[in-house]
């Protein structure tokens, strides 16, 4: 059986080398990119099965990135890991469509289940702690 394939996005060479770690040994890694533009650019080309990726990211964030791998009409399923715990951006990530939403400091526990999801069509977030809500710049106008 063919493994799935993914493609890492961070912009931390260290999350990217953590990730890798992680999944390299179930999944075949075919990608990694710095920033969202790359991650788009690589998902159009390498077409992998899942995209994990950071939201907060240089030259194009992940909300964004996941808006233009939207309207280019990509399969690829999107698992975003970030540190990013409110419910604002939780939401806006999820009201893309069916993605995961896996924070940071709980990946080693929960993204081998939310790829899992990603890759059965269903949606998963890790359980938020208790944490402020800020101002969501991705939010959409009413």
């Amino acid at each position: 059986m063919e493994r799935p394939t993914i493609v890492i996005a961070d912009d931390s060479s260290e999350i990217l080398s953590l990730i890798t770690e992680l999944l390299s040994g179930r999944y075949s890694i075919v990608g990694r990119a710095l920033n969202g533009r790359q991650a788009v650019d690589a998902v159009l080309q390498l077409h992998p099965d899942i995209l994990v990726m950071d939201i907060e990211m240089p030259e194009m964030d992940g909300i964004q990135a996941a808006r233009r791998l939207q309207v280019a009409e990509s399969a690829t399923k999107i698992v975003f890991l970030t540190g990013l715990e409110d419910a604002d951006h939780v939401s806006v990530a999820l009201n893309l469509g069916p993605h995961s939403y896996v924070f940071k400091t709980k990946c080693h526990i929960d993204l081998p289940s939310a790829i899992a999801a990603a890759l059965q069509g269903k949606t998963f977030c890790s359980s938020r702690r208790d944490t402020p809500t800020t101002t969501n710049r991705y939010a959409r106008p009413q």
